[in-house]
């Protein structure tokens, strides 16, 4: 998105431009999609929640020869730090608990609790399609009772997840005849499914068998890769293929979650792919390596 504006904001064509990337860039990795128009950038989290500020003070102090990097991680963090505690302010006991849900998302800070390698657990708050991750410190201000508002926001994914509307398509993956179910769902929860993995696989895929493992990816919001674990080269097969495609999902959505496929055996969950400049690595666990030799 080219900055617009008389003059590229008043700075240097190259400035201005380097401006723009860094805006993006730090925004992005934040899980906020930003908007440029004149002097005013128009911001919209992951979870939904939206703002617009004015662009006048970070050009100021740019303009006045600060640090660009610097100005702009300044600038980011107090637009996060505003909207944070100003939703939390306004919220009563009552909407916590009702607006309160348990998400999953790749690691950003103020994490609820570790997942994986790379993805952890949220509390957001809203309603509505409109959602905004709240750090503990700010819940302890409604009510110190972490425990029970961890199990309430669980309660709440649950059901959103129980209520989704989804489209299961069974498709084949690799040249072998392997295969992998793609899961899509437009509700705003549905990535955090993975927080309810066994249940989820038996409530939208019955009749399937999961007993050996679940191998999933999340590469974008309102869609998860699943397939069970088999053996021999069609769980090779069907990893690598899987491994290619949660890398390509990711990369072709600025809102992307996670490019790695994961492993989950009895309630453990394993990242065992890597991402490197253009391409993926596998690392399967010792228990995968087993069952592709068919031992």
């Amino acid at each position: 998105m080219p900055a617009r504006g008389k003059k590229n904001w008043g700075l240097p064509v190259a400035q201005a431009k380097a401006l723009e990337i860094e805006l993006e860039t730090t925004f992005s990795t934040a899980g906020i999609s930003m908007q440029l128009t004149g002097r005013k950038i128009h911001l919209r989290w992951r979870e939904g929640h939206e703002t617009s500020r004015e662009l006048a003070p970070l050009l100021e102090d740019i303009a006045d020869g600060a640090a660009l990097s610097a100005s702009v991680d300044e600038f980011v963090a107090k637009i996060i730090r505003y909207e944070t505690e100003t939703v939390a302010r306004g919220l009563t006991l009552s909407q916590l608990y009702r607006g309160a849900f348990m998400h999953l998302d790749a690691k950003r800070g103020g994490e609820w609790g570790s997942f994986s390698l790379d993805l952890a657990r949220y509390l957001v708050v809203g309603g509505a399609g409109s959602y905004l991750r709240l750090p503990a410190y700010e819940v302890r201000k409604i009510d110190d009772d972490i425990q029970t508002i961890v199990e309430i926001a669980r309660k709440n994914l649950f059901r959103a997840l129980d209520n989704a509307q989804v489209d299961v398509q069974r498709r084949r993956s690799g040249p072998g005849g392997e295969y992998a179910y793609v899961l899509r769902c437009s509700n705003p929860h549905w990535s955090s499914m993975p927080l309810f993995l066994d249940w989820c696989v038996q409530r939208f895929i019955p009749g399937e068998e999961f007993d050996a493992g679940i191998l999933f990816a999340v590469p974008q919001p309102d869609m998860v890769l699943i397939r069970p674990v088999t053996y021999g080269n069609d769980l090779a097969e069907g990893m690598a293929t899987m491994a290619g495609a949660a890398l390509a999902l990711f990369a072709a959505d600025k809102r992307g979650i996670s490019p790695r496929l994961h492993v989950s055996v009895g309630g453990e969950i394993h990242a065992i792919s890597d991402v490197t400049d253009n391409s993926y690595l596998l690392y399967p666990t010792d228990y995968l390596v087993e069952r592709i030799k068919g031992t």
